[in-house]
């Protein structure tokens, strides 16, 4: 997605909850959190360091945006009325 397709998304909707964004290019997903203004961001295809070092990098550039990091692969999220909540599940390794 490049720029021009951001500003597009931006005129046609005023009020973005959830930004999903492959980062390659930190400059051009800045672009995209200015533009679209989400409550929350979620990196894709990153690996969990690299999503807590974006997620730094977003708060040093003093974006309102959360940034949920996945740490691991299969980690949940429930978005309902605004808010995020990680979903914890327990395996249970139990063969009897």
């Amino acid at each position: 997605m490049d720029n021009e397709d951001i500003d597009d998304i931006s005129a046609k909707e005023k009020n973005t909850d959830l930004l999903f964004i492959s980062i390659g290019d930190f400059e051009n997903t800045y672009y995209s959190i200015e533009k679209t203004i989400p409550k929350a961001v979620f990196p894709m295809h990153m690996s969990a360091q690299d999503n807590i070092k974006y997620e730094k990098s977003v708060d040093k550039n003093k974006f309102k945006t959360k940034v949920i990091s996945f740490q691991n692969r299969g980690d949940r999220f429930h978005y309902k009325e605004g808010k995020i909540e990680q979903i914890l599940f327990v395996f249970n390794t139990f063969q009897g």
